[in-house]
């Protein structure tokens, strides 16, 4: 493959297949969708975001009718996504929505970044999707696109890139990434064009056997989700959103009838760790010595 014009590339690539990625979030400007779109997107898979998406949308068709929403209706709606606490954050962020901005999401990064659970990239994302203002912003496929071409002009046939690229060994950091974007974004149709970098990076680069994130300083091998800690924390909101008053000794107790975990967990001071996590979060709270959902 040729690596000397990588946006020529990328948009005969996308020009021809992206049709197949014709999400129901990508068929809206509406700050709003795009918002949650990007937070439930976050570590979660598209397949399982699309009914999600669609069932949260015929449930809370506003950020109005989100920001009022009770917290643990909310919750049960985000069953399926995992990472219980991006519902907490989407509800705080509605909620604060309506309160300081009368409502509309804000256009500014800068601003969306104030909101509740908000980072750089999804402030960048819900800005470029919504708005059509389209700074460099990364997510894994982003990344992957980046760090791709970059190595492939480290180790392709011309001369190592004019970006001033800093770099220890083989590790790329995203300011290299970020740069290697500024570099190589269209004048135009920007919003485009980040929907053909993270289709490109997932349906043809993810597909192979060498990983360019792995080359990223933020490459993490994701751990195992069944009996892991995030796995218990998972379990625990569903038993709560079950049978929504419980002592911690109850909430073990049908854990572990129907769940096999380590000795790590069953332990009462591990496990209240654990459920600790999930009240920092403000995710479930204690009250009168049970456990509930918080409200």
């Amino acid at each position: 493959m040729s690596i000397e014009n990588p946006e020529k590339i990328i948009w005969e690539w996308y020009q021809k297949e992206k049709k197949r990625f014709n999400f129901p979030w990508r068929r809206t400007r509406d700050p709003y969708r795009v918002l949650v779109s990007e937070v439930m997107l976050q570590q979660t898979q598209i397949g399982r975001v699309i009914p999600k998406y669609e069932e949260w949308m015929r449930e809370f068709p506003t950020i109005r009718a989100l920001a009022r929403a009770p917290f643990p209706k909310v919750l049960k709606m985000w069953q399926g996504l995992g990472y219980n606490r991006r519902a907490r954050y989407l509800k705080q962020a509605a909620e604060k929505v309506v309160r300081e901005f009368g409502g509309k999401i804000p256009h500014d990064p800068r601003v969306l970044e104030t909101l509740p659970g908000i980072g750089h990239y999804t402030a960048r994302a819900v800005a470029c999707f919504a708005y059509g203002r389209c700074e460099p912003f990364l997510d894994t496929n982003i990344r992957r696109v980046a760090i791709y071409f970059l190595f492939q002009v480290k180790l392709g046939t011309r001369k190592r890139s004019k970006l001033s690229l800093e770099r220890t060994g083989d590790i790329i950091g995203d300011g290299e990434v970020i740069v290697w974007l500024e570099a190589h974004s269209p004048a135009r149709n920007r919003r485009e064009w980040y929907y053909a970098l993270m289709d490109y990076g997932r349906e043809v680069l993810g597909r192979e056997k060498d990983n360019p994130n792995r080359k990223s300083v933020r490459y993490r091998k994701q751990s195992k989700f069944l009996g892991s800690r995030r796995y218990v924390r998972a379990r625990i909101v569903d038993n709560l959103l079950l049978h929504p008053k419980g002592a911690r000794e109850m909430v073990l107790r049908r854990m572990m009838e129907k769940d096999v975990f380590t000795t790590d967990y069953t332990s009462p001071l591990v496990f209240h760790r654990v459920l600790e996590i999930l009240r920092r979060d403000d995710v479930i709270a204690y009250r009168n010595k049970k456990w509930i959902i918080a409200k």
